[in-house]
């Protein structure tokens, strides 16, 4: 999982209007690095309307939105720190809204590995803390290192500390 995670997929200070526009951001990266084909925004945002990804968490809200496999080339992570969140709707609860202030966009080559992918990554939000660390690192270097050691530890990541 570790590998998947790159500077190049991070959109730090990120502005969007809505989640739409945010999800076609993210995708956007995931396409200009090879990762996933064409029809992969397209399938995201289809997907997010019949399964929401949002999830609230004390410190913030999150969202993890993907698209099938066969949308898929490579896989990777995009992560949108948001300038300022915006309205997914909560999974599981689709009436309820979440505010998300970080979007976490899997593209998952082998659907039999995204359950395992999204246990990590939800280990690491429950964890007090670390969602705010990441939503405070102020570069796609800093925020990619960071992620980074909170999946190998689950702990903490200090400030600054996104070279590598």
């Amino acid at each position: 999982m570790e590998e998947d995670i790159r500077p190049e997929l991070f959109a730090v200070g990120m502005k969007a209007d809505c989640a739409q526009e945010a999800l076609d951001c993210l995708a956007e990266l995931l396409y200009r690095q090879g990762l996933v084909r064409e029809s992969f925004a397209e399938a995201v945002k289809a997907r997010e309307r019949r399964y929401s990804t949002g999830l609230a968490f004390p410190e913030m809200g999150i969202a993890i939105p993907h698209a099938d496999a066969e949308h898929v080339i490579r896989p990777g992570l995009a992560v949108g720190i948001l300038k300022e969140p915006v309205e997914f709707r909560h999974m599981g609860m689709p009436e309820v809204s979440v505010e998300a202030g970080l979007i976490f966009m899997l593209a998952i080559r082998d659907e039999e590995e995204q359950p395992e992918y999204l246990a990590n990554l939800l280990d690491v939000f429950q964890t007090e803390g670390n969602l705010t660390k990441l939503a405070s690192c102020r570069s796609a270097e800093e925020a990619a290192g960071c992620l980074k050691r909170l999946l190998q530890t689950t702990g903490q990541c200090d400030k600054g500390g996104g070279e590598e």
